[in-house]
């Protein structure tokens, strides 16, 4: 009788266990009626102006998310998560000479991660055609004076290939070690897992893959792309990837992987998953699906969907997430435009309970975070020239390190010896391949000039900036003439003119609109890009009188009707929306004088006319 009752009870408690969904996580009910809510709104004139915002973060205790921009003004920027306030950016400016088109201006800050120690990881993808390399920065958080956050080391590696990129980076602490895992892209797609445990020495970590590499090809099957990739304290890989013959334009799943990198575990179906993340039992999948975007909840054991999170007023695409303080947050994408560069949105409160682990820190290196640096040493250098080539075109390894601009091509033109630079479509530019050594003071280098020869009749150009104190380009910029000429001629543009007086300090980077017009096929060749002194046109208060022609006037007429036929002496042009009332102050007094002496004249013989009369 006992034995009948005890098989009895094990039948009743075997049914019961089966009963219990595989899926269930100590917090599923945490997300039963939970959704994203707007945190930030990075509209237009926010945050120095940049867009497509594809790399996202939060840090473990959620204090903090970190947002990076691909376009416009490259930076990651940390914004409070308290007030929504921007409290401080970082600029990749990775270059080196030995890695051909590694230089400071042409680097997307895509992959982004925090450890336990609150240091930020950014995986550099470079904007050069056909580049063979990667870098990996690790940057102190913590703002300097001027509101940066400082770069400690970094490391750069050449792949071997003819185009690569980084999407995901993400960090995890087992045991003593502090690992890095990166995936890369385009040409090259490989899981790598670095040992930065000493950011002084980051290095492949020999304990994953080969060598601390696994081809992403293999493991998977997929030729196409991986994507954003997890990590937990287990050391088990989440990573979204596209399979072969998939119409999604990015993700179609989400597959788990063993802890060496060698084996899929499980996988599970998410259309057009993008970026990832963990916290606790659960595993965080957001989709770039436009305004059918959403985060999709998974039990991270088995990859079982347990919930949605969706923001009711969504219109564009989700890009990276985190998870921190007992909140979700998620990065958008935007519009693709400097107009709507994006926004940042925050779960409802999840209060998920986490591994201890996932909320363990670890003390800094004191001995590796940058000392601050004095005021003097961070003057720009004095410059001993008066003038500064920035880019010689003549040179086509200069043309080779151009990155892939907007809506123009680049080659080197054997025939003119130069740049051959031809628009696309609307609004063309590209970023001048300038490295740290070559910026100046442009309190004392105010004329930008160009060597170019075009045929293109009315153009409309504009050059953009970022200075050391303003990195803002949508108040950074001056706007110029360029005639058609059959010969190179140099071109002046005095960035003094620029109407925030923004052209001082520090002149850290350049951008060329070679044309502000839609057309396709216009054609422009460049050969020099270089800053010289000038004088800067002081305001004054006085009358306007016409000036008096000095000496040096009368000299460079002279050089201008003297030079010879195969060489046209430099044109200076103002700003297109340059105030023409302060040059014309002389002119309108003039005609007020003239129109009074006239008046009077009429008064007078009137007058004379009556007294003939009497």
């Amino acid at each position: 009788m006992i034995k009948k009752f005890l098989a009895a009870v094990i039948c009743v408690l075997l049914v019961c266990a089966a009963a219990v969904p595989a899926f269930a996580g100590q917090n599923d009910d945490a997300f039963k009626g939970a959704s994203l809510e707007l945190l930030v709104d990075l509209d237009g004139g926010d945050e120095e102006n940049g867009f497509q915002m594809r790399g996202f973060t939060a840090s473990p205790d959620g204090k903090y998310v970190y947002g990076g921009f691909l376009q416009n003004h490259r930076h990651v920027t940390k914004i409070d998560t308290a007030t929504g306030e921007h409290v401080a950016q970082y600029v990749p400016e990775i270059e080196n000479d030995d890695y051909d088109g590694v230089v400071a201006n042409n680097n997307y800050p895509k992959g982004l991660a925090v450890d336990c120690r609150g240091y930020l990881f950014v995986g550099i993808t470079h904007d050069v055609p056909n580049t063979s390399y990667i870098s990996i920065a690790c940057v102190d958080t913590t703002p300097d004076e001027e509101g940066y956050m400082t770069e400690i080391s970094y490391i750069t590696e050449n792949l071997d290939t003819t185009r690569v990129g980084i999407n995901g980076v993400a960090s995890v602490k087992i045991g003593d070690r502090i690992l890095l895992y990166v995936v890369t892209c385009y040409n090259k797609d490989t899981i790598r897992c670095y040992d930065v445990t000493d950011v002084t020495d980051m290095k492949l970590y020999d304990g994953f893959g080969v060598n601390g590499v696994v081809d992403y090809n293999e493991l998977t099957g997929s030729q196409s792309d991986p994507g954003y990739i997890a990590v937990d304290v287990d050391g088990y890989l989440y990573l979204c990837y596209k399979a072969d013959g998939s119409s999604y334009s990015k993700g179609s799943h989400v597959i788990k992987i063993e802890t060496d990198g060698k084996s899929i575990v499980s996988q599970v179906e998410i259309p057009q998953a993008y970026g990832i993340c963990t916290a606790g039992d659960y595993l965080f999948v957001t989709t770039y699906d436009d305004d059918n975007s959403k985060v999709v909840v998974l039990n991270k054991s088995d990859l079982s969907k347990v919930a949605e999170l969706v923001y009711e007023d969504q219109i564009y695409s989700l890009s990276g997430c985190g998870y921190g303080g007992g909140y979700l947050y998620v990065g958008d994408h935007g519009s693709g435009s400097s107009a709507i560069p994006g926004t940042v949105l925050r779960s409802t409160p999840l209060n998920i309970t986490q591994d201890p682990r996932e909320l363990e820190t670890a003390e800094v290196d004191p001995s590796v975070v940058p000392q601050t640096t004095t005021a003097s040493e961070e003057q720009p250098p004095e410059e001993q020239t008066d003038r500064i080539v920035i880019c010689d075109f003549t040179d086509p390894a200069m043309v080779a390190k151009i990155g892939t601009g907007n809506n123009c091509s680049f080659e080197y033109d054997e025939a003119k010896g130069c740049l051959k630079i031809t628009t696309t479509g609307s609004d063309p530019y590209f970023t001048l391949p300038m490295k740290k050594e070559q910026r100046f003071d442009g309190d004392k280098y105010n004329l930008l000039c160009l060597t170019y020869m075009t045929d293109v009749e009315d153009v409309t150009g504009e050059v953009f900036f970022t200075a050391k104190g303003s990195s803002d380009l949508a108040s950074n910029h001056i706007n110029y003439y360029m005639d058609p000429v059959s010969e190179f001629t140099d071109l002046e543009i005095d960035m003094f003119d620029d109407d925030e007086g923004n052209w001082t300090g520090e002149i850290r980077s350049l951008r060329l609109d070679p044309s502000t017009s839609d057309e396709e096929d216009q054609v422009f060749y460049l050969k020099t890009v270089y800053v010289k002194e000038g004088e800067k046109v002081e305001e004054t208060t006085a009358p306007a009188t016409d000036a008096p022609v000095t000496e040096a006037d009368t000299k460079a007429d002279t050089a201008a009707t003297d030079a010879p036929d195969t060489t046209k002496a430099p044109e200076t042009t103002k700003k297109v929306d340059d105030k023409s009332g302060k040059s014309n102050t002389g002119l309108i007094i003039g005609i007020i004088a003239g129109v009074v002496v006239v008046a009077a004249g009429v008064a007078a013989g009137v007058i004379l006319s009556k007294k003939k009369k009497k």
